[in-house]
């Protein structure tokens, strides 16, 4: 089937700033629908807006057909509707918050997905985890402890260790080159 738009996947590890750089370039990108998740999370949990639902709503959405992907991480269950997939066949460009340790289940759904790989060290992410003041040490020290996955070969890499200000201007620059400029064969970093 063909696809006339482009479904774009930001991942990477816990901490790196994902939630920041998709709300800054979702403020300058007003023609690239941003997805919101959907989360076995309660709402007022911090971070990201999202779409918070019960376990069993989830497994609901879920066995309906109702979601593009799905997953597991981090005792959560996340998911993207299967709006993402109508969007993009009407030829718009959608973005949404993945994870590492799914892309290959959604590439094999979805074989011209593209992908944003954020990254920052160790240190930069602990201390971003802890202010973000959602989780405990415990539960920070097990995020980090999440083994790296292998980086593909054809995504852009965004190194996220500065100012907010820069991470933005990386995505932006990223998204619209995923939008609207060729894809090359080996990753890029910005």
């Amino acid at each position: 089937m063909k696809r006339s738009g482009n479904l774009i996947v930001v991942v990477g590890p816990s901490g790196v700033g994902k939630d920041s750089l998709l709300s800054g370039a979702r403020e300058r990108l007003a023609r690239v629908h941003f997805m919101q998740r959907v989360i076995t999370r309660a709402a007022d949990a911090g971070g990201e807006q999202h779409r918070s639902v019960t376990e069993d709503e989830f497994i609901s959405l879920r066995d309906q057909g109702a979601l593009l992907f799905h997953w597991d991480a981090h005792g959560l269950k996340y998911g993207i509707s299967v709006d993402a997939r109508n969007l993009v066949l009407n030829g718009h460009t959608v973005v949404f918050n993945g994870s590492r340790h799914a892309l290959g289940e959604q590439r094999l759904l979805w074989p011209e997905l593209k992908i944003i790989w954020v990254t920052a060290s160790v240190e930069v992410r602990a201390r971003r985890l802890a202010m973000r003041g959602r989780e405990d040490e415990a539960a920070i020290a097990r995020r980090l402890a999440t083994a790296d996955a292998q980086i593909p070969r054809d995504v852009i890499v965004i190194e996220n260790e500065g100012s907010v200000l820069e991470g933005v201007d990386r995505m932006e620059k990223a998204i619209r080159e995923l939008a609207c400029g060729p894809q090359a064969e080996s990753s890029r970093s910005f």
